[in-house]
């Protein structure tokens, strides 16, 4: 580690680069520690998290960007517009390890640009540049026009799509195309300070500590993961779709906004149907043996003239699936790849509608506007991801969360955990 510090003011148009003391990089080591610490010293209270107060912080881990295997994740902090609390979110790929090619463990982005903008880093040169031709692009095209413009194809870019333009409080970041850094509204804090993206491109190799160690510990746990993958292990076989069987065997798939922990067409969206009925594309995050990721082929998808997209997880399964009462699995796949263009997070938005779909079930919301939102009915849930993206109507109400919604409709049916949306593992209570 260099103990690199990048700082970006947007509102003074400023790049500076610091050093990490040692006793910080010590102590924290990077990553999530670093993302506390950082936030804890250089936030002062309650600050609004969509004013220019607010920094958002990326952070890699201490040996992204080396050999290491299982390494690819990264960090992305800042205070919530949703909780009002720091939030750590974080996403594989290989943004996280470009930060450290090029040179840096840590970026601290701080104030607002007057206008859109995006920030290019290649090694040491860092520039703040206009975006006004980018604002209002969704994600896929973001990244294809920043890579055009900045004749780098194989740059890293994290960016936002319209909801986070938006500052809809349950948008994310994306990097890497299909790489989301979910949960808090991150890409609503992106978005109050007009920074559609962050591009990188570094050129230099990250050494840590003992090379000989590092080695002996890569060769070992490559090992194990060729052993795992030899004997058939499911996550690298299946992805995290191969969970769908198993939760709905316990009892803890969300169904009907957790009404229930067990869908009965649940055998229609799990892996055994995405393995037959698409081709797929192993797409491994930096330097993963195990490669659960995956893409699927979309030249036959009348919707879209994409190549390639990304393949749902487990927890879009569930959300935008049984959660909303939805066995149809190409539906589920354009769902996924709409929230994941317009910068959505699936289990904040899926969760979303479904509490409105039960609201409406049991008579807690009424009138013609609401008489279509039923579960497994397609044409709602597209119209209501579209509606929270823009904030239109209903959506902009579900675009504020779910304590502003609870407050502004049927309290006894949001069910949230401090604020953020409640997570894939179903807990019933009896009646």
């Amino acid at each position: 580690m260099n103990n690199n510090l990048l700082r970006i003011n947007l509102t003074e148009g400023i790049v500076t680069t610091e050093k990490i003391p040692d006793s910080v990089v010590f102590q924290y080591m990077g990553g999530t520690g670093y993302l506390s610490y950082f936030l804890y010293k250089e936030l002062e209270a309650k600050i609004d998290p969509l004013s220019s107060d607010n920094k958002i912080i990326l952070a890699p881990g201490p040996i992204q960007g080396t050999r290491i295997p299982i390494s690819g994740r990264y960090s992305v902090g800042t205070k919530s517009p949703l909780t009002g609390f720091f939030i750590d979110a974080n996403a594989g790929g290989f943004f996280g390890s470009e930060i450290r090619r090029a040179g840096y463990d840590l970026i601290i982005i701080e104030g607002k640009s007057e206008n859109p903008c995006y920030i290019s880093i290649k090694d040491d040169k860092v520039e703040i540049k206009d975006a006004q031709q980018l604002w209002g692009q969704r994600v896929h095209e973001t990244d294809e026009l920043i890579k055009a413009s900045e004749t780098e194809p194989k740059m890293r870019i994290i960016a936002i799509g319209p909801a986070g333009e938006n500052q809809v409080k349950i948008s994310c970041t994306t990097s890497d195309r299909f790489r989301n850094a979910g949960r808090g509204g991150i890409g609503a804090v992106f978005g109050s300070k007009n920074l559609k993206a962050v591009a990188i491109k570094g050129s230099n190799r990250p050494t840590n500590g003992n090379p000989e160690k590092i080695d002996e510990m890569r060769k070992e746990l490559n090992q194990r993961a060729k052993t795992a993958k030899d004997d058939g292990h499911m996550l690298h076989k299946h992805g995290t779709s191969w969970l769908v069987n198993i939760a709905n065997h316990n009892t803890q798939f969300p169904t009907r906004n957790f009404q229930s922990g067990e869908f009965e067409d649940h055998e229609k969206i799990t892996h055994d149907v995405l393995d037959k009925l698409y081709k797929r594309f192993r797409r491994p995050c930096f330097q993963c043996p195990i490669a659960c990721s995956e893409t699927l082929d979309a030249s036959n998808f009348e919707w879209t003239d994409e190549k390639e997209i990304a393949k749902p997880e487990y927890e879009t399964l569930g959300m935008m699936g049984g959660n909303l009462g939805l066995g149809d699995i190409e539906t589920i796949i354009h769902i996924n790849f709409l929230c994941n263009q317009l910068g959505l997070d699936t289990i904040s938005t899926g969760s979303s509608i479904a509490m409105v779909m039960e609201a409406v079930e049991k008579g807690l919301l009424k009138g013609e506007e609401f008489e279509h939102i039923r579960f497994g009915n397609k044409e709602a849930i597209f119209d209501l991801i579209h509606k929270i993206a823009n904030r239109e109507g209903l959506g902009d109400i579900l675009a504020e969360g779910i304590v502003y919604a609870s407050k502004n409709g049927t309290s006894n049916i949001w069910l949230f955990i401090r604020k953020v949306y409640r997570l894939l593992h179903g807990i019933q209570e009896e009646n």
